[in-house]
């Protein structure tokens, strides 16, 4: 381990935050605690090069949901966008109706109720669930959230 020293130093003049794992290169414990750190920095790196959606606003009140995204930018690197309601309804207007009525036969096959439902209000929400999933897509989103709307 020669040179930790002095790597150590120049890190804490930095204020560069790190950790140290040591232990033999067979040595379970040690290897484990890597693996930890390396996934650890993995999820940073994503976190830091993400694009997060969101739809809708918070409001007055809203605590439970509220979070600074600016603090949040900060800290994790990762960039918030708002999304549109104008740009969800030229997707959802511009959705193919068999591409909807496919969504919509797979998810009454897939979720089975003995409650009736109404066919036009779950396609409906297939619309805004499509040109939701398409906007994230087409957008290159890594993450979204959604407030009411």
């Amino acid at each position: 381990m020669h040179g930790v020293q002095d790597l150590c130093n120049t890190l804490i003049r930095a204020k560069t935050p790190f950790n140290i794992v040591t232990g033999h290169y067979k040595d379970k414990n040690a290897l484990n605690q890597l693996k930890e750190y390396i996934k650890a920095s993995f999820a940073f790196n994503f976190m830091k090069n993400s694009k997060i959606g969101i739809l809708g606003e918070t409001f007055e009140g809203m605590g439970d949901f509220y979070f600074n995204k600016n603090a949040f930018t900060l800290k994790y690197g990762c960039k918030f966008v708002n999304i549109p309601f104008l740009k969800l309804n030229k997707t959802i207007n511009s959705l193919p109706e068999k591409e909807v009525l496919k969504e919509l036969n797979y998810d009454i096959k897939r979720f089975k109720t003995k409650h009736n439902y109404n066919k036009e209000l779950l396609a409906l929400s297939e619309k805004y669930y499509l040109a939701i999933k398409r906007i994230l897509i087409e957008d290159n989103f890594s993450g979204f959230t959604m407030n009411f709307l």
